[in-house]
């Protein structure tokens, strides 16, 4: 409840920013881009990371076939600057009605598109959820967005964010978008992680360690594994310990994405009848 009020309160700020600066609620394209020289250079300093964005995409899109509608993945950079965009598979870019606002260079700030997500959660530092209502330009009025910043220590160090268009963000969006973030911001959700980037070095795990993880993949508490598994829930928390500590993992989403990087699940397993 307390996050809640924390949003709409940072939500009736940007909008009264954004009356107060004179920004039309019928602007129908960014208002703030960066010289090609500049993008040029920031590109160049992020190409490892736009790299781990593109590969990771190309490589579990498949995953997301089942969803129809329209969406967009974004990676931008710790002042919310567009850097990098992947569309949905089969979407005609040139048809595309908002296209202007997914051109790298833009920014996604509350001066140069109003209300979204980077931009509250660049002030709220965590999570966060935009509906249509919640935004300021009329243009965007069909916008669903879920951003995940990288904060470390109170640094801002990118953001990752899906927009869908006109229909709501569904877990399998949502989990795809929390394991990009992770996948490239680890060093990030990781600190204080001993060797947390070398996965080589992990143990073996047991075959019902990877049955467990999967089912913790699919989104299942430990009361609903161990009905599952047919296995008290003291055992199932003991196996959790032995696999956070096999992984070296600092939370359930941070063992899921060892293990898919293991290849000790498959990234299908997200999304079975529990998803």
């Amino acid at each position: 409840m307390t996050e809640d009020i924390q949003l709409y309160q940072n939500l009736l700020r940007s909008w009264d920013v954004c009356m107060q600066k004179g920004i039309s609620r019928k602007a129908n394209k960014p208002l703030l881009k960066l010289p090609r020289e500049e993008l040029k250079l920031i590109i160049e300093k992020k190409r490892n990371r736009i790299s781990k964005f593109n590969e990771f995409i190309y490589r579990h899109i498949d995953t997301l076939k089942n969803i129809k509608n329209d969406y967009c993945f974004v990676l931008a950079n710790e002042e919310g600057c567009l850097i990098n965009v992947k569309y949905r598979p089969g979407m005609i870019e040139r048809e595309f009605e908002y296209k202007e606002f997914f051109v790298p260079g833009v920014f996604f700030a509350e001066e140069s598109i109003g209300v979204n997500s980077i931009s509250i959660a660049g002030i709220l530092k965590r999570p966060i959820h935009i509906y249509p209502g919640f935004h300021y330009l009329t243009k965007l009025k069909n916008w669903y967005e879920y951003c995940i910043p990288a904060v470390n220590k109170g640094k801002m160090a990118g953001y990752i964010a899906v927009v869908s268009f006109g229909q709501p963000i569904s877990k399998a969006l949502e989990g795809f978008t929390d394991l990009l973030a992770v996948n490239l911001f680890y060093e990030y959700f990781a600190t204080g992680n001993e060797n947390t980037t070398d996965l080589s070095t992990s143990q073996q795990l047991t075959e019902r360690q990877c049955a467990i993880l999967r089912m913790i993949a699919q989104g299942l508490s430990d009361d609903q594994i161990a009905q599952e598994l047919n296995l008290s829930l003291a055992t199932v928390k003991y196996h959790n310990q032995i696999i956070f500590k096999k992984l070296n993992a600092s939370s359930r989403v941070d063992a899921v994405v060892k293990a898919i990087m293991l290849n000790k699940i498959t990234f299908y397993d997200l999304y079975s009848k529990y998803a």
